[in-house]
C-alpha cells in the first residue's frame, strides 16, 4: 500500500511540474558562461545555471562576459552575446503557423544566428529592433543593435533569404555583405559594405576575441554602440 501511495505521489508531482521545464517543450535555453537570467511567460526573472526547456514567451538577458544559446526545435540556433536582451514570442504558436518560425525582439546587444533553411518561400524568423526589422530564412550571420543603430553581418545569406526594413525602405543582403543602419543625431543612414571592412567586438566575442578575418577585437569598432563584446 505504501509503495502504491508513493507511486501516486510521483505521478501527481509530474502533472504539477511547470510546463516550461517539461521534456516535451520545443526549445532549449542554455547558459554557456557567466550570468544569464530568464523570464518565462511573465514569471519573475530567474538565474539560469545550466539549461531549461521553453515553449512559451521567454526573455533572456546576459551580463558582462556572459553567453547563452537558444536551441530551437528545428535545430536552428541563436547564440546570445554578453550585455544582450532578447525576447522570443510564443514558440509553439509560431511553430504551428510556420514550422521553426517566430519573432525575436533584440532590445540591445548581439546575436549569432544559424537558421535552418525551411521549405517554401516564407521567411521563418524575424528579428525586430528599435531601428529595423530583419526577416531571414536559412541563413548564418550576426545581428547587433544599440542606441547607434543596427548592423547585420551576413556569413551565408543566399539571394532572397534576407531582407532588412529600415523605415520605409527594404534592403536585400547577401553572403559577404554587411548592412549598417545607423542613427546619428536623430538622422538615419544606411549602407551595405564588404564584410572584410568590418571588425566589430560584438561579433568577435563569438569567435574567441578575433574577427572572422583574424583581427583582434581590441582594434575593432561597434558603430551601433551596443556595448556587447566590448571591454567591461
Amino acid at each position: 500500500m505504501r509503495g502504491r501511495s508513493i507511486a501516486y505521489a510521483a505521478v501527481s508531482l509530474l502533472f504539477l511540474a511547470p510546463a516550461s521545464a517539461q521534456s516535451g517543450a520545443d526549445s532549449v535555453l542554455r547558459r554557456d558562461q557567466g550570468i544569464v537570467t530568464y523570464e518565462v511567460a511573465g514569471a519573475a526573472p530567474q538565474s539560469l545555471t545550466a539549461s531549461i526547456n521553453v515553449s512559451a514567451n521567454v526573455i533572456a538577458t546576459t551580463a558582462i562576459a556572459s553567453l547563452a544559446t537558444l536551441q530551437l526545435a528545428d535545430s536552428s540556433e541563436i547564440r546570445i552575446g554578453d550585455r544582450t536582451t532578447v525576447e522570443v514570442g510564443d514558440l509553439r504558436a509560431a511553430a504551428a503557423a510556420n514550422p521553426g518560425g517566430g519573432t525575436i525582439k533584440l532590445t540591445r546587444g548581439a546575436v549569432r544566428f544559424n537558421i535552418v533553411h525551411p521549405t517554401g518561400a516564407r521567411s521563418n524568423f524575424k528579428f525586430v529592433t528599435p531601428t529595423s526589422q530583419l526577416a531571414v530564412r536559412g541563413t548564418l550571420g550576426y545581428f547587433i543593435s544599440g542606441p547607434g543603430g543596427d548592423q547585420l553581418y551576413c556569413v551565408r545569406c543566399e539571394p532572397g533569404d534576407v531582407s532588412v526594413t529600415v523605415g520605409t525602405q527594404t534592403y536585400s543582403v547577401q553572403s559577404g555583405q554587411t548592412l549598417n543602419a545607423l542613427v546619428r543625431n536623430g538622422q538615419r543612414s544606411t549602407a551595405i559594405v564588404a564584410n572584410r571592412t568590418v571588425n566589430n567586438p560584438a561579433i568577435d566575442q563569438f569567435l574567441g576575441g578575433v574577427s572572422p578575418f583574424g583581427e583582434s577585437f581590441a582594434n575593432g569598432n561597434d558603430p551601433t554602440l551596443s556595448g556587447s563584446g566590448g571591454r567591461p
